[in-house]
């Protein structure tokens, strides 16, 4: 008897073919659960063009992505950059999420961690389970931006590259 064994064949995500709307629908009731009676919560997800390097890839994007058209001479919020490459990323990730989802002021409380692995499990899914590079991107512009607080992460899932957003405005 002869037996076929057959091959799944991996097939690989491009950054337009990741389900954002199921990422971003995560993120979305977890700002609605960590939003105060003083700022509203801001989390996304975004591809980044390949633009360069890393870091210029994602200034680019900042600047693509912020761009209110209240003037033509502002093009550019001349954003300065500095990602900071996390050793154990998933680690680090973990505690991103822990910051964000859990631990602001007015954070639902943390019951169980299953939320915070099906979160994992579910970018991990979109990023192709492939190995992750996960850097803080330690960003500043001058002071008539509009967030009382942000933090921006870039992933990089092999050479796909990704714009994690955390942020509030009041």
């Amino acid at each position: 008897m002869k037996r076929t064994i057959l091959k799944r064949r991996w097939e690989f995500k491009t950054s337009e073919q990741v389900n954002y709307s199921r990422i971003n629908g995560y993120l979305s009731c977890m700002e609605v659960l960590n939003n105060g009676p003083g700022h509203l919560c801001l989390y996304e997800l975004s591809p980044v063009a390949l633009n360069g390097n890393r870091r210029e890839s994602l200034i680019a994007h900042l600047n693509k992505i912020t761009h209110l058209d209240i003037s033509d001479n502002m093009c550019s919020w001349d954003w300065e950059v500095r990602l900071v490459k996390a050793d154990n990323p998933v680690e680090k990730l973990s505690a991103v999420i822990d910051q964000f989802f859990f631990g602001q002021q007015h954070s639902p409380t943390l019951v169980d961690s299953k939320y915070k692995t099906h979160f994992l499990d579910v970018l991990m899914e979109e990023m192709n389970y492939v190995p992750i590079k996960f850097y803080e991107a330690i960003s500043s512009t001058d002071e008539t931006w509009h967030e009382i607080w942000w933090n921006d992460y870039l992933i990089d899932a092999g050479g796909e590259l990704f714009h994690l957003h955390f942020g509030a405005t009041n």
